[in-house]
């Protein structure tokens, strides 16, 4: 009988439950989330180590480590990086990097106009 756990700390909850019009709006921790969603959504098998080496062979660096702290909104997961989780979940180009890039802009403070 073989002992089939994962390795590593288990992934958190996938929540964010911050308003994307509150004050409080993490862009790194939203994109994070999105990341996450869509990598567990279409590649449940999938975990840290074995997503990095895919994206690895689609060009980018990367290791379990960034891609739990991508993920987390503890990185800045960078626009090239977001395209390489599109191709490697098969989404149309642009899917995550637009909304990356909308919720980046939605933190940003506003200037109040009067």
């Amino acid at each position: 009988m073989s002992d089939q756990r994962r390795r590593g700390r288990p992934p958190g909850l996938v929540a964010d439950l911050t308003p994307s019009d509150s004050a409080g709006l993490d862009a790194d921790i939203r994109a994070g989330w999105m990341l996450r969603c869509w990598r567990l959504a279409l590649a449940p098998e999938s975990n840290a180590r074995s997503f990095a080496a895919t994206l690895t062979m689609l060009g980018r660096a990367a290791d379990a480590s960034r891609v739990s702290r991508w993920e987390t909104g503890r990185l800045t997961a960078p626009f090239d990086v977001i395209a390489a989780y599109e191709e490697a979940l098969d989404l149309p180009r642009g899917a995550l990097v637009a909304l990356a890039m909308l919720t980046r802009r939605l933190s940003q403070p506003r200037a109040d106009v009067s």
